[in-house]
């Protein structure tokens, strides 16, 4: 491919600001968008594949033509392609979008419409932003019904790596959890930051340092309900210090007397316990004294106490990542883990 026939990322990004500039809803599909679940590119690219309302069908053509792109396939309702001489080619797409978040698509020949689920309408962090994108599980029903190119069985071998990716993550989190896990099928409920959260976490402090005594070494607040206007959901992260985590006899009976439920074990993650309250939603992280994972969770927590630029990042992402669809709140953790790297690296962590 010659350099206007190929869409690089300097070409995506630039299209991603031009929509994000225009305020309306729309997902990245096709190659790029299997890339951006990935978090990386993996191939090059022809063209950029956008969904998007067909209520701005016309702001969008006519921004494109105004900042340089012709149309050159014209397949309305169903899609449009255009191309710009340095930037490279780009396929439109109008969905109906209807109030239950599901949407259609015209098919080219005028014979029907092309369902999308509501859960199919995703993002994914690439290149440290917040990228809205098609599901894996659409992109694979995308790929099927034709005769696969080398590029379409690349990725579908990337998608069937997300694939097991996650399938092996849920089993290893059932494996790790004491009791039912116990589905979301929704959406995340965030909240804006409460200036009672403080003192919510003082409070079940003080009953964990009555119910422990000298065996609660040390007690802080972390998690996004300990950084200051930032958005949460309105549960308190709760980081505890023991002389050692994997003797639970010293601390999880006293714990449990007192109505906390001891929910996660995970002995070959650092001896991490987690336990939930009686009373105030709450999740107790437990480690060991000089583990250095909690000491991973407080330098997140101080960095985005003073870096506004990341705590702003951070919560776009996770206003962005809360909009979609999850089966567990742990996938919903785990979609994050790329904008947290990206953040503890500039930390310097």
């Amino acid at each position: 491919m010659n350099q206007t026939e190929t869409v690089g990322k300097e070409s995506l990004m630039s299209i991603l600001d031009l929509l994000d500039s225009l305020k309306f809803r729309y997902w990245v599909d096709g190659g790029w968008g299997v890339d951006i679940l990935l978090g990386k590119q993996t191939r090059e690219h022809r063209d950029i594949d956008i969904d998007f309302d067909c209520v701005y069908e016309d702001v969008l053509l006519s921004k494109l033509q105004e900042v340089g792109y012709t149309i050159t396939t014209d397949w309305r309702p169903s899609r449009v392609e255009l191309h710009h001489s340095e930037h490279g080619y780009i396929d439109i797409h109008p969905l109906e979008i209807f109030e239950s978040g599901s949407a259609r698509q015209a098919m080219p020949d005028g014979a029907g419409w092309y369902d999308f689920k509501a859960e199919w309408f995703s993002a994914a962090v690439f290149e440290g932003r917040t990228v809205p994108c098609i599901s894996a599980e659409a992109q694979r029903l995308f790929h099927s019904g034709y005769e696969l190119r080398e590029i379409d069985r690349l990725d579908m071998a990337n998608l069937d790596v997300l694939a097991q990716s996650d399938t092996a993550r849920d089993r290893y989190v059932d494996s790790v959890t004491i009791g039912e896990r116990t589905p979301l099928n929704g959406t995340v409920l965030l909240a804006d930051y409460n200036p009672d959260w403080p003192m919510w976490f003082e409070g079940e402090a003080k009953k964990i340092k009555a119910i422990l005594g000298d065996k609660a070494l040390h007690i802080h607040h972390v998690g996004s309900t300990s950084v200051p206007g930032l958005c949460a959901k309105p549960v308190i992260d709760i980081l505890l210090f023991v002389r050692d985590s994997a003797e639970e006899a010293d601390y999880v009976p006293l714990m449990e007397a007192a109505r906390y439920r001891l929910r996660i074990r995970e002995p070959d993650w650092y001896e991490h316990r987690l336990f939930k309250g009686p009373d105030v939603d709450i999740n107790l992280h437990v480690f060991s004294e000089g583990c250095e994972e909690p000491e991973r969770m407080l330098a997140f927590r101080d960095w985005l106490r003073m870096n506004e630029s990341d705590r702003e990042l951070y919560a776009s992402v996770k206003r962005e990542l809360a909009n979609r669809a999850w089966t567990h709140i742990q996938h919903y953790a785990d979609a994050k883990s790329k904008v947290v790297a990206d953040i503890m690296a500039r930390a310097g962590k």
